[in-house]
């Protein structure tokens, strides 16, 4: 199974708020709100779920919090 890792999830999250503040059309806007949202839900059943980040470096590691 192939895992995105966090700074690969917030940089698609920030590319969609980017296209969505510039698209003047609504169902474009909610488009990228959805996809932000599933991101977002991707990221917190993946990563912080399972008490793992990526490091740096590209490998999991369990975090400090």
């Amino acid at each position: 199974m192939y895992t995105l890792k966090e700074a690969d999830i917030e940089y698609l999250v920030l590319a969609c708020k980017t296209y969505q503040q510039h698209t003047g059309s609504e169902y474009l806007w909610e488009k990228y709100e959805n996809i932000i949202e599933k991101l977002t839900i991707y990221k917190e059943q993946n990563l912080y779920a399972t008490g793992m980040e990526y490091s740096e470096t590209g490998t999991m590691e369990r975090s400090h919090s």
